[in-house]
């Protein structure tokens, strides 16, 4: 590779899935140029889609200050999780990858029915209680296919089965048999929503870079479930399970986002963002 002494570079790096941040990707792209083409003007302009680093990019981009909370990861054990706030313009950059996010489980052959949004509720409260007027939730990165239900609980609503009773997950019960939200969703048969809801007086602002829809061929769970760990049955279980929440919500809170761009965003997160936090 040739390059005059003077060229310009542009290193224009998204994150590397599971390995490098985009700033982690421009910094380690930047130095191997400067070895070799010293003498090259080197610009890096990291890039985001809403995945893992997203928080980090934008926060850092702000001069917001980050944040560290313990919060509940995907499969329930206790993580300490991040996000940035900027206290000049009471904004917070949370990104969900951070508490519900691919890169924090090991073994995907046990979490594509398992994994849980709850974390991500809880950093949602933690930054309203820091202050937040407006939140920027990005959407990229999950584990999950929950839908939502799992920050949904976090803050405050509660989901009952055909027989009305709370349906509970191992992170609200002592005993470890309750099933976790993906599993949960096709017992859904009424959500009442909490008195109060913390991001009531909050302007929330769910980013995705996905269009799909929540269920169906192009929904969460057969686009984004193989990825996640997810057998084809239970890939059909998931979808059913969607779908069933879907109903669910749109009876009791007269809410419909199924179909809309985005709803089918990290495991139906999108729809969970336009349902609940809304």
């Amino acid at each position: 590779m040739k390059l005059a002494d003077k060229s310009t570079i542009l290193i224009v790096p998204d994150s590397f899935k599971g390995t490098l941040s985009s700033i982690e990707a421009s910094q380690a792209i930047a130095s191997a140029f400067e070895s070799v083409f010293p003498n090259a003007k080197i610009h890096s302009l990291p890039l985001a889609d809403g995945g893992e680093g997203s928080s980090s990019l934008i926060g850092k981009l702000v001069g917001a200050e980050r944040r560290e909370f313990e919060t509940f990861g995907p499969l329930g054990e206790r993580i300490t999780s991040f996000l940035y706030y900027d206290q000049a313009t009471f904004r917070a950059y949370i990104e969900l990858a951070a508490s519900s996010g691919l890169t924090l489980i090991k073994d995907l052959s046990c979490s594509a029915m398992r994994a849980t949004t709850f974390g991500t509720g809880q950093l949602i409260k933690s930054a309203v209680a820091s202050g937040a007027r407006e939140i920027f939730l990005f959407l990229g990165g999950s584990a999950t296919t929950d839908g939502g239900v799992g920050f949904a609980k976090a803050l405050g609503y509660r989901f009952l089965d055909s027989n009305g009773e709370v349906i509970k997950s191992a992170l609200e019960a002592e005993e470890s048999r309750h099933e976790f939200e993906g599993e949960q969703l096709r017992r859904i048969a009424k959500v009442l929503p909490p008195p109060s809801l913390d991001t009531e007086n909050v302007k929330l602002t769910g980013i995705a870079d996905v269009k799909n829809p929540l269920f169906g061929e192009r929904g969460a769970a057969y686009v984004y479930g193989p990825q996640k760990g997810a057998s084809r049955e239970m890939i059909t279980e998931l979808d059913t399970g969607l779908q069933n929440l879907a109903d669910v919500c749109r009876r009791d809170l007269a809410r419909d986002y199924s179909d809309s761009p985005g709803a089918g965003a990290a495991g139906g997160s999108g729809f969970g963002v336009l349902t609940f936090l809304k």
